[in-house]
């Protein structure tokens, strides 16, 4: 997904706004970033959802990860997949 055609998917037009800010703030951050910022902006947007009590559904962590993903170098594409494997806060 381009710059903002991510605010286009149907998972991110019906999320909760507050949901919608964090998300938009993450992928304006890691834009055109390395792996390593990828995974490290998404540990820092889980963690202020969790500050707030709220946290990304299945199809909403599948969308993040679409959308940042598509953005990374296709060498880093799988990396980024399995780190966040690994870690746990994004389940396929």
């Amino acid at each position: 997904m381009n710059n903002n055609s991510w605010s286009n998917h149907p998972v991110f037009r019906a999320m909760d706004p507050r949901k919608s800010q964090v998300v938009e703030r993450l992928l304006n951050n890691v834009q055109g970033q390395s792996m390593d910022r990828a995974v490290s902006g998404i540990m820092e947007a889980t963690n202020t959802l969790r500050a707030q009590n709220l946290s990304f559904t299945s199809e909403e962590s599948q969308a993040i990860i679409e959308a940042i993903g598509s953005g990374l170098p296709a060498n880093q594409q799988s990396q980024f997949q399995m780190i966040l494997q690994m870690l746990g806060n994004f389940k396929r």
